[in-house]
């Protein structure tokens, strides 16, 4: 995440992504939060590519910085602030928004269904019978769940998906348009939108050879 100083005032005087290691610039973090005005695309027209090879807003900042334009900024100390660059991290941020979720019921909940604790439950969607749901856990809009579908805790399903027959789902992100037909178990996961699972497929935070999950981050090994 990007790094910004403030003036006394609370206005911005620098602001860097991704500083290298040893730059002193500030200790604020940048969340990512803005309020534009149309004075920002001036400066977006002159912002050439980073050293990543990306074009990026806090250029843009750091252009109209230069030019003497006055950039506020708020301090989000007080509230909840979590970098998402990682998936755990993600994973994270979901928890302390599900844990301050509230029970409601949009959708359709067949018979021999069971919810226990906060459930969130978007319109046009159906949970169908023997369907087994423990919160916190939000479930989007225009989703089909079950039959004998097992939803655990600190789970987000999001819109149009389908959590089919003996399925479970545990401490998981399922984007948008996502399908566990049947037989599929999701465990500490996030998964993309549109993806389509086979019966069968598993994906979890333990390995059948009993060795650690690693992924490649910045193309290093963890």
């Amino acid at each position: 995440f990007g790094i910004i100083s403030l003036d006394e005032q609370g206005y911005a005087k620098e602001i860097v992504e991704k500083p290298i290691k040893g730059l002193n610039v500030g200790n604020l973090a940048n969340a990512g939060i803005y309020i534009f005005n149309s004075k920002l695309f001036d400066a977006i027209d002159q912002t050439k590519k980073s050293i990543r090879g990306e074009y990026e807003i806090t250029d843009s900042f750091a252009i109209m910085i230069k030019k003497g334009l006055k950039i506020l900024g708020y301090d989000l100390s007080q509230f909840f602030w979590s970098d998402i660059g990682l998936p755990w991290q993600l994973l994270d941020a979901n928890k302390f928004i599900l844990d301050k979720i509230e029970a409601e019921i949009n959708g359709i909940v067949e018979d021999n269904v069971i919810i226990k604790n906060k459930v969130f439950i978007g319109k046009d969607t159906r949970i169908m019978s023997g369907t087994y749901i423990e919160g916190p856990v939000y479930i989007g809009e225009g989703n089909k769940i079950g039959p004998n579908a097992h939803i655990r805790p600190y789970s987000c399903i999001c819109n149009n998906c389908h959590i089919g027959n003996s399925s479970e789902v545990k401490n998981s992100i399922a984007m948008s348009n996502t399908n566990f037909p049947h037989f599929n178990y999701v465990g500490d996961s996030i998964i993309g939108e549109k993806v389509n699972f086979g019966a069968g497929t598993k994906i979890a935070n333990i390995k059948l050879t009993g060795t650690s999950v690693k992924m490649i981050v910045e193309g290093k090994i963890i």
